[in-house]
This record gives C-alpha cells, sequence and structure tokens, in this order.
C-alpha cells in the first residue's frame, strides 16, 4: 500500500496543471477504485488537493513543509558531522545527532568510538522524546506548556508526570541532559540542545560504556557537548 501511495505521489510531482484520477489509473496501470480512495485518504492528510472546478489533482500545500524540514535537516546533518568527528576523537566515545520528529527524536548520524568496547546505536531509531538524554535534551528546552502536555500525554500518573518536569527543569539550568543505563544496559550518555530561533530542533550526545565513566568525567563530558552543541546552534543559525 506504502508502495502505491508513494508511486501516486511521485506521478503527481511530474504534473505541473494536475492530472485526474483516471489518467493516474491509466498510467501507473493501477485499479480506478485503487486510486481514488488512495487519492481521497491523501486529500484528507492535506498530501494532495482536488482543484474544485477542473477536479484536477495536484500535490498538496503540506508538502512544501515537508520539503522544506527535509532540507534542513539534510543541511542539519551536512553540518553537524565534522563536529560529530571532532567530539569523536576528543572523547573516544560515540557521537550521535538527533533530530525532533514530532513527539519522538530519530538518531541520523553516527559516529561511533574507535575502541573495541563502544556504544553501538543505529540511524533511524525512534524513541519518545522523554527516553534517552539524546532526547530529553530536545524536550526540556521546549516551551512550559508543552513539556506539561508531553508529561501529560506520555506518563501513567501524576507522580511521573510531576518527576519528567522537574526533570526537564534541571537539565535547562545544567545545559545538558544525563543517561546511565536507560536505553542500553551498562552505558552512559549526556547530550545537549541544538536550538534554531529559539526552538530545541535536535541534540548532539556522547556516550560509551558505563564503565568508563568516573570522578569527574560526567561533568568533563556535558560541558564539553554542551559547548559544541551551542556551536552548532550558532553556526545553523548564521547559514540560513
Amino acid at each position: 500500500m506504502i508502495g502505491k501511495v508513494v508511486t501516486i505521489l511521485k506521478e503527481l510531482r511530474h504534473a505541473e496543471a494536475g492530472t485526474s484520477a483516471s489518467e493516474l489509473a491509466r498510467v501507473l496501470n493501477m485499479p480506478g477504485q485503487t486510486v481514488h480512495r488512495l487519492l481521497k485518504e491523501l486529500g484528507e492528510g492535506g498530501l494532495v488537493w482536488q482543484d474544485s472546478v477542473t477536479k484536477r489533482w495536484s500535490l498538496g500545500p503540506i508538502l512544501i513543509g515537508l520539503g522544506e524540514m527535509a532540507r534542513k535537516q539534510v543541511s542539519l546533518i551536512a553540518l553537524t558531522h565534522p563536529y560529530l568527528e571532532s567530539l569523536t576523537n576528543e572523547t573516544r566515545e560515540t557521537t550521535i545527532l538527533t533530530v525532533r520528529e514530532g513527539n519522538y527524536g530519530v538518531y541520523v548520524d553516527i559516529i561511533e568510538s574507535p575502541q573495541r568496547i563502544r556504544l553501538v546505536e543505529y540511524v533511524g531509531a525512534r524513541w519518545p522524546l522523554h527516553v534517552g538524554c539524546s532526547r530529553r535534551a530536545i524536550l526540556a528546552f521546549l516551551g512550559e506548556d508543552e513539556i506539561t502536555e508531553f508529561a501529560e500525554i506520555h506518563c501513567q500518573n501524576e507522580s511521573q508526570r510531576k518527576q519528567l518536569i522537574s526533570e526537564c527543569h534541571d537539565i535547562r539550568e545544567r545545559g545538558y541532559a544525563i543517561s546511565l543505563g536507560e536505553v542500553t544496559p551498562d552505558s552512559f550518555g549526556v547530550a545537549a540542545p541544538i536550538v534554531y530561533g529559539n526552538v530545541p530542533v535536535a541534540s548532539i550526545m556522547a556516550g560509551g560504556p558505563k564503565e568508563r565513566m568516573g570522578g569527574n568525567e560526567l561533568d568533563y563530558f556535558g560541558e564539553l557537548v554542551r559547548r559544541i552543541a551551542n556551536e552548532v546552534s550558532s553556526t545553523f543559525a548564521g547559514s540560513k
């Protein structure tokens, strides 16, 4: 089903004056009833729209916003990659770029530690914003109303909601989030947000085996990641 949707959207991309459902069905060799149903569902989601006069279908305006967001994410990945490499070289730990996707955070770039025992993650991993330091670093710098709304949706009871909101305040005051064995057992992570227009859009994280964290290393990693995330924020803002 997803393949058919993608095929329809790709075909509409080339139809500058729009096209009819019957034409789409003929060109794509799909049953007309299937094309009509998919166009209706895509239209309800704003991905396509139908001219009320000509009845021809075109790509929807929501795709403009999605395309702009995709462009920004690609630009951010390219901009941040050298910073991740530098951070991994300095700390010898795995570094990760996470971008916000609604109430979730997604890993989009990873530089693995050169050490034999290391934190191993994969691009595309997606978790709610309260799970793990790389995502909480984003959540904590949202507006108070957004944090409260998120907590109401994702926390099971009032005690958990208060705890999450309090932790977000601590992260914001400290400047970075901490995770110890939360997502990956026996691991640590520290992360700080990348901010664009006063809005957290991503985060940079450094992480590795928990056994390598002792003494003042946590503060060292936290301040280092925070400084680099601030540099990326400034550079990203200046590149727009």
